[in-house]
């Protein structure tokens, strides 16, 4: 094995010689330490446990929700106003676009159906 430190080898006892540092021993780890890990842990019955999955178990924990409640009125007027502008832009430029578009699609496809036969 090597060492943590300065990436010697160890002895049979898991000591460096250059460094003179001990091999570190298996503890348990605390929950904070095991919220704060990334990477796979060993159970104290044996069975490995990869904590990254663990983590993605409930990915909306750490979500937070904010109130727009307490806002002015001036910041619900522009908060609207950007929404509606958003609103209207999907409604008047993006799906006409798209019908346009699958439109013409339809319309290529019959004429090559029917310059086929």
């Amino acid at each position: 094995m090597e060492c943590e430190r300065c990436g010697a080898q160890l002895d049979a006892e898991g000591r460096c010689p250059s460094c003179e540092a001990e091999e570190e021993r298996v503890r348990i780890m605390t929950g904070e330490e095991k919220r704060d890990y990334q990477g796979i842990t060993i159970e104290e019955d044996g069975a490995e446990e990869d904590i990254r999955f663990e983590r993605r178990e409930n990915p909306w924990r750490r979500v937070r929700w904010t109130s727009v409640g307490a806002s002015s009125w001036s910041d619900r007027i522009i908060v609207g106003l950007v929404i509606a502008g958003i609103a209207a832009f999907i409604f008047f430029v993006a799906l006409p676009i798209a019908a346009l578009v699958v439109l013409i699609g339809i319309v290529g496809w019959l004429l090559s159906r029917i310059f086929s036969l």
